[in-house]
């Protein structure tokens, strides 16, 4: 628009010197000079108006893209918003509400990469329901669950909220205690082992006993995350062998 503006203002620049020098009569001259005039006039309105157009369809298209890409961004906010929930309830546990194995994986993957760089203590302690399967046979699948969720329940309130509990699968739950070393780590279990004794849970009015044994181990130099885990797993059973409802520490060596 600006070069065809230009150009027709020079071409009638170029006839109005070819008309003047031509012209010996003022008054025809006056004439010639004003239609030029005004056909220059008629060519800036029409790159004005032209470019008023073009602005506005322009600005119009901007406000279109706009929309668009706030109802984009709308729609891409609530996909994350949705893929994360669901991201969520995948790392939960359905019946306890406690996160489960996947959500364990991730964050003793973590918290091993933060202990490996930083030498900062780090324990585990894995739980396990005495009698579990006797407690279903005797008073059914509904009531073994309410247990499960009796004692996912004593163990959350009991350990601090940077701890993660988790159902690691079945009745065995298992616990990470960052900045956690190993008697402080075998002191909260004995808290919580005594909590899930305590735990008043009824069948046929009659107070039906409910324990768990603990397999706590602490992640020392050269351990990889299945060596740590698998001394706790260790310790676990010897409480069980000893007669269970015990919290224990699996030294090494033994």
């Amino acid at each position: 628009n600006q070069e065809r503006l230009d150009a027709d203002v020079r071409n009638e620049l170029k006839e109005m010197r070819v008309s003047v020098e031509g012209i010996d009569d003022l008054g025809r001259l006056r004439i010639e000079i004003e239609g030029m005039v005004n056909r220059i006039v008629a060519a800036v309105d029409t790159f004005q108006s032209d470019e008023r157009n073009r602005r506005e369809e322009v600005f119009g298209r901007i406000e279109t893209l706009a929309k668009r890409m706030e109802s984009m961004e709308a729609e891409a906010s609530e996909l994350k918003s949705s893929l994360e929930a669901q991201r969520m309830e995948a790392l939960r546990d359905a019946l306890t509400e406690l996160p489960n194995r996947a959500a364990y994986d991730e964050q003793i993957e973590r918290e091993y990469s933060r202990w490996r760089r930083h030498g900062r203590p780090l324990s585990i302690c894995v739980v396990d329901i005495d009698h579990f399967k006797s407690i279903n046979d005797t008073m059914g699948h509904l009531r073994g669950d309410n247990v499960l969720k009796l004692v996912a329940r004593e163990i959350s309130r009991r350990v601090r909220s940077e701890d993660l509990v988790a159902r690691y699968g079945g009745e065995e739950f298992i616990v990470i205690m960052p900045e956690t070393d190993q008697q402080s780590a075998l002191v909260a279990a004995e808290k919580v082992r005594a909590a899930v004794a305590e735990c008043p849970f009824n069948f046929n009015n009659e107070r039906i006993p409910v324990s768990a044994s603990f397999g706590v181990a602490t992640f020392q130099e050269g351990d990889a995350i299945e060596t740590c885990f698998e001394r706790a797993d260790k310790a676990l059973y010897r409480a069980k062998a000893q007669g269970r409802g015990c919290a224990r520490f699996f030294e090494v060596g033994m």
